[in-house]
């Protein structure tokens, strides 16, 4: 295929993001977030070994399309799990911090950490956290 053809065919796949956030919000994530989460993320393992095991272009379309359903799951499963167990004083610090560390290359934490440091969320000004 050749180059135009396959971002057509990203554009497409991308509609699985859309589709996934519309389920997540349409059922919710049920009564058990860490659940949901854990499930997301065995389907997503197990997509990841099975969509590329032949060179087949639409195998690999349908695997990233079902991979990209996924990810609004496990994100707000991730995010709910989180806010549950981090108290609230200390969220603001906590989602500041992973921010600053899921950064893996200077360029890219140079310009985010030290926005950090800039007093515009309360927790900054009572010294909680």
């Amino acid at each position: 295929m050749s180059v135009e053809m396959w971002g057509i065919v990203f554009g497409l796949a991308s509609t699985g993001f859309i589709i996934g956030g519309l389920l997540v919000a349409k059922f919710g994530l049920g009564r058990n977030p860490i659940r949901t989460l854990l499930l997301a993320v065995a389907m997503m393992g197990l997509l990841g070994a099975v969509f590329t095991i032949r060179e087949w272009a639409w195998l690999y379309v349908l695997g990233i399309w079902l991979y990209m359903m996924l990810i609004p799951a496990a994100e707000a499963s991730e995010q709910t799990v989180i806010q549950k167990v981090v108290p609230f004083r200390r969220q603001g610090r906590v989602f500041g911090f992973a921010r600053c560390s899921r950064r893996q290359r200077p360029h890219h934490g140079f310009p985010d950490c030290p926005a950090g440091r800039i007093p515009d969320h309360p927790v900054h000004e009572i010294g909680a956290g």
